[in-house]
């Protein structure tokens, strides 16, 4: 009898697996026993082949050659898995494995991964697919005594296909061309664009515009202190009904309403109404509602959250499969789901919480238990499995989330009161609201307490004293800018504002993404610089307007459209379901390419701002031309200002350009620093039309051009100090430390950095080097390496813009600052010529040679 290759998706689950079915014997990418040989991919090993591997001529860049559809789409192995792939294959081809059983994660991605491997190596051997939602040992070999046959998943199979080609379509198509047409010779960056990438953005970029368009208007409001019988209260005067009922825009109408109030003294008469308000808990979470959930109360971000939630599921086994869309439970769940409270009530914390909920448990509760809202997963629960160590961070946050979700469903709703009192001054209205909490119900599974104080007691009669009265003056205020918990509820809903998560089923599906990718996502357009993390909102940036811009002016609705993106993952659902072929969606695909590649093509360029109003400057006596990149007005035919459409981070439009004009300089506005750091500050344009950021420090403004080292040593206070004998090249000099920065100062300046700046060419030289190096603490043992020998050891664990870890040296440069020396590559050696040799043997000298880097067509 033969034997059974199992393939995991990455070497942690194999090692499970393994572990689970008894596989002991370890080998070099595998393990194996008599039954079973366990092995993994590395997450995708394959990807399909670049439009220069199809063909030579798609190299260059060339719009003539567009739409580039392949015939049929091939793979090749990725560099990092080639020799884990290697080890797959030889396996694929023993004599004695009969069978092949896909044990890569329950989804369409795991389907992919495994299905990859299958065509590229023209597996013929018969297929079972392994699905577990849960990682603990029985579960594991429950799974392999109910394997399903391949068959079963060739939908999911054809839909996880039309996703990655439908994405590698649109993707190259329409990066190459939207970036051809876009570039210019001061211009060299590449404008990615994707299926589900550029709709979201277009979210993030409309809600930018209207932050950034937003003018603020001053406004007062009026404000009372009333005294009951027995309590006092505040009160603000409403005038009309809507969002700006409290705001007044009018001096004149304040001075006219403070006078018929008549000030403190003055009687007034109260009413008010008193309603029991219930707040039912929430329903079991998908991944999407934990992201949310978590980024809500503890700021971490889609990606953290997902991150947490797989190292629970994989290594901890706590919790089960969560790259899900479901938030119920299939009905023969309900014995699990018993077990795995019972196993969390013997962590103390839930303890109080679990007698209830075990009473409460029934197969009838249709919150729970329903097998027509189960998809291919159902809700993220515990497996009620023991922590084998004390959980921290993230890891602890999200586990603590899922398990108190899970408890609180089966409490009786929280019981809030609302106070809503109106109080009448001489015919004007004061409004007072409250919200209390009466009843915690499920909220005290989360720690809410019934409040204690009552800020609005019960009226005993309707006449108060006017104690006091107030008028503040406000601003108008722009909406506030997404954050990831509001922006993952868009792509869920297909950019529609739901308030409540049930009215999802009304869209019958149809979001941006899926749960399992929404995280990364964000973090590709961030990584692209078209989204900024500022705090905790998300801000598109003016590469992002920019792009969105010229899609909208060209008419290429089909790509950036919100709906319709979704509409296409709805029909990539029907093609799972086997309700379209995969071959007919893929023509709908081949159609649109065609559509958005020729509405990209075939723009003129001098006609995309070609009706568009002039703005003129009185100031400056010109008129101001828009373009892409900026407005520029001419002074003569050889001389023209010009000013961009970006500053510290704020992009600028024409509201604000008018603004810059007429008063020379912007009101505060919110600027980052190119680290991405904010700031309050302002744009300022001197009388040439430069212009300039300044950053608002107490009420002074100044410039946030780079200082010199002498400069910020100077304004730095001085937390210690010492004099080192051997001091840079030999030179005695001062060490000082600041809460910001290591400095050392000499009397001359080091010969061997060459010509002295004109800052230090006659003083002392001065370096620095800050205490926090891209992300990386630096100690003072490695500053003071710095100063006196020139340069540090290899530092490790710097993190750069974009998130990835690397080591370098630090050097002192000539300016006084620091600069970066990184590792010194190994040249690559030729593999070996003899196939045979190549396939049989490890290659000599691995390849550690520097590849030229590609601009990242693809993105979903």
């Amino acid at each position: 009898m033969g034997k059974r290759l199992v393939i995991a998706e990455k070497p942690s689950v194999g090692e499970d697996l393994s572990r689970a079915l008894g596989v002991k014997k370890k080998d070099q990418g595998f393990n194996e026993s008599d039954e079973y040989v366990v092995t993994w991919a590395i997450g995708h090993m394959l990807e399909l082949q670049d439009p220069e591997d199809i063909d030579k001529k798609y190299k260059a860049w060339m719009l003539k050659e567009l739409p580039i559809i392949p015939k049929k789409f091939k793979s090749k192995v990725t560099s990092r898995t080639k020799e884990q792939y290697k080890v797959i294959k030889k396996l694929l081809k023993r004599d004695d494995i009969d069978a092949v059983v896909n044990a890569c994660d329950a989804g369409r991605e795991g389907e992919l991964i495994f299905r990859e491997i299958m065509e590229h190596e023209k597996v013929k051997l018969p297929i079972f697919r392994l699905w577990l939602s849960s990682m603990i040992p029985d579960a594991i070999r429950v799974g392999f005594q109910n394997l399903l046959p391949g068959e079963e998943l060739e939908g999911l199979a054809a839909s996880a296909k039309s996703r990655s080609e439908s994405d590698w379509l649109i993707g190259i198509n329409g990066t190459r061309a939207i970036t051809k047409r876009l570039q210019s010779r001061a211009v060299r960056q590449v404008f990615s664009v994707g299926r589900v990438q550029t709709p979201t953005l277009s979210m993030l970029v409309d809600r930018e515009l209207e932050v950034i368009s937003h003018v603020p208007r001053p406004y007062s409001k009026i404000e009372a202190q009333f005294q009951a019988s027995d309590h006092g209260y505040r009160g603000t005067l409403h005038l009309t009904k809507g969002e700006d009922s409290e705001k007044i825009f009018e001096k004149e109408k304040v001075e006219e309403i403070l006078k018929a109030l008549g000030g403190a003294g003055a009687k007034g008469f109260a009413t008010e109404s008193r309603k029991r308000s219930l707040r039912k808990p929430a329903p079991l979470f998908d991944l999407t509602s934990l992201q949310r959930e978590a980024n809500q109360r503890f700021g971490i971000s889609a990606q953290r959250t997902l991150q947490a939630a797989q190292r629970l599921y994989e290594q901890e086994k706590l919790i089960t499969y969560p790259r899900t869309d479901s938030k119920h439970l299939p009905s023969d769940y309900v014995e699990t789901l018993r077990s795995s409270i019972q196993g969390v009530g013997n962590l103390s914390q839930y303890t109080p919480f679990v007698k209830l909920a075990l009473e409460k448990l029934s197969g009838s509760d249709k919150r729970i238990f329903d097998d027509k809202k189960v998809s291919d997963h159902f809700a993220i629960i515990p497996t009620g499995v023991q922590p084998k160590r004390t959980l921290e961070g993230d890891d602890a946050r999200v586990f603590d989330l899922v398990v108190k979700r899970v408890l609180a469903i089966f409490h009786p709703p929280a019981v809030f009161e609302v106070v809503d009192r109106k109080t009448e001054v001489n015919g004007y209205n004061f409004q007072s609201k409250g919200r209390f909490l009466k009843e915690p119900g499920w909220m005290a599974v989360f720690g809410k307490e019934e409040d204690s104080s009552d800020a609005l007691a019960p009226l005993i009669g309707p006449e108060v004293d006017v104690k006091d009265i107030e008028v503040s003056e406000h601003e108008t205020k722009p909406p506030s800018r997404y954050g990831e918990a509001k922006l993952l509820t868009l792509m869920e809903f297909a950019g529609k504002e739901l308030s409540d998560e049930e009215l999802f089923e009304a869209l019958e599906g149809k979001g941006i993404g899926t749960p399992a990718t929404r995280a990364d996502i964000i973090e590709n357009l961030i990584r692209k610089d078209y989204v900024r993390r500022v705090g905790a909102s998300l801000r598109a940036t003016a590469k992002a307007i920019r792009l969105l811009d010229v899609l909208q002016r060209v008419d290429v609705r089909r790509l950036n459209s919100v709906e319709l993106t979704a509409q296409i993952e709805a029909r990539l659902k029907e093609v799972e379901r086997r309700l379209i072929s995969r071959e007919d969606f893929m023509e709908e695909i081949v159609s649109y390419i065609q559509e958005v590649v020729d509405q990209i093509r075939d723009f003129q360029y001098e006609d995309l701002y070609k009706d568009e109003p002039v703005v003129k400057c009185e100031r400056l006596g010109l008129e101001f031309s828009e373009y892409m990149y900026g407005y520029v007005a001419k002074k003569s035919e050889e001389e023209s200002v010009t000013v961009r459409k970006e500053y510290n981070g704020r992009y600028v439009d024409r509201n604000l350009l008018q603004e810059l004009l007429d008063k020379g300089e912007t009101r505060d506005l919110d600027l980052v620093y190119w680290d991405g750091k904010p700031f309050k500050g302002k744009l300022v344009m001197d009388e040439k039309g430069e212009v300039e950021a300044l950053v608002k420090e107490g009420e002074e403004y100044k410039s946030t051009r780079s200082k010199s080292v002498a400069e910020l040593a100077s304004e730095e206070k001085v937390l210690d100090e010492k004099k080192l004998e051997s001091g840079y090249l030999g030179q005695s000099g001062t060490f000082r430390r600041t809460q910001d920065a290591y400095y050392f100062e000499i009397s001359e300046f080091p010969k061997v950095l060459g010509k002295a700046p004109k800052a230090m060419a006659n003083g002392p030289f001065i370096g620095r080097l800050p205490v926090e190096v891209c992300k990386r603490g630096i100690s003072e043992e490695e500053a003071q390496c710095f100063f006196t020998e020139g340069k540090t050891d290899l530092l490790k664990d710097f993190v750069s813009k974009k998130g990835r870890n690397f080591n370098a040296k630090l050097y002192v440069k000539a300016n006084g600052k620091y600069g970066f020396e990184f590792e010194p590559r190994a040249p690559k050696k030729k593999a070996a010529a003899s196939k045979e040799k190549s396939e049989g043997t490890e290659a000599k000298g691995k390849s550690m040679g520097k590849t030229k880097a590609k601009s990242k067509e693809v993105s979903s």
